[in-house]
């Protein structure tokens, strides 16, 4: 009978932590507490951009724009490269009125740009000092 009742028990105690945080996740939608499902746009989209850690590689292209590289090529250039710093990053792409494709990085608060596509490294160089600036701060 004890052996029937201490099973059942031991599972409860485990799976407890988790249920009561998932629930909560569910009631408020804060994902600061949701279990093992954490991602960086659900905090982003909580938080605020400012409160993720990550580099924000803002792409606008003109609608009109004489570019001839496609925006697939030049966000594989830029990933890459950023890459190559271990660093996290994403892209937001934005159709603008124009010829201009302008690059803008944001690390949290910076802003750093905008520039053209044959100028693109040396935003990636004023990011990566951002982020390398923001990380030996914590």
């Amino acid at each position: 009978m004890r052996m029937n009742l201490l099973l059942p028990a031991i599972i409860f105690a485990v799976a407890l932590p988790a249920t009561a945080a998932y629930l909560y996740y569910r009631a408020t939608k804060d994902p600061t507490l949701r279990p093992l499902g954490v991602t960086k746009e659900e905090l982003a989209a909580t938080l605020g951009d400012e409160h993720v850690l990550d580099i924000v590689v803002e792409i606008d292209w003109g609608q009109n724009r004489m570019l001839a590289t496609p925006k697939s090529e030049v966000e594989q250039a830029i990933s890459q490269t950023l890459s190559a710093f271990a660093l996290d990053h994403r892209f937001r792409h934005r159709d603008v009125p124009g010829e201009a494709v302008q690059i803008t990085y944001v690390v949290a608060h910076n802003r750093f740009g905008p520039y053209t596509p044959v100028r693109a490294a040396e935003g990636i160089r004023a990011a990566v000092a951002a982020m390398q600036i923001m990380t030996s701060k914590e």
